[in-house]
Formats: structure tokens, C-alpha cells, sequence
């Protein structure tokens, strides 16, 4: 349970950085939807997708 609770922070973690990225450069006179395009493309959400699954594929039977 420790392992899950340790990603679950560190996901987190990611998270705010992300947010907080986007908000200072929304701050600096980006759009928002610059701001957040670096998060929104396909090999970003690839890439998420596939730690989730070797994140999930530990607790297979």
C-alpha cells in the first residue's frame, strides 16, 4: 500500500508542476491554449498512459 500511496504523491506532485507551468505562462501573456499545448499532444498522453499501465501491471494475479 506504501508503493501506491508513494505514486499517488508523486503524481501529484507532477500535476501541480504542470498546473503551475501553464498558469505562469498564462501569466506571461500566453493563450491558455498555448500555454497548455505541451500537455495535450499524443505522445504526451502516450506516455502517461503507458506508466499507468506498467504501474497497474504489478498487481496482476
Amino acid at each position: 500500500m506504501e508503493k501506491i500511496d508513494e505514486k499517488i504523491s508523486q503524481s501529484g506532485r507532477v500535476r501541480a508542476v504542470r498546473r503551475e507551468t501553464v498558469e505562469q505562462r498564462i501569466a506571461e501573456g500566453q493563450s491558455a491554449a498555448d500555454a497548455e499545448a505541451e500537455f495535450l499532444t499524443d505522445d504526451h498522453f502516450e506516455a502517461w498512459y503507458q506508466d499507468i499501465c506498467s504501474q497497474l501491471k504489478q498487481y496482476e494475479g
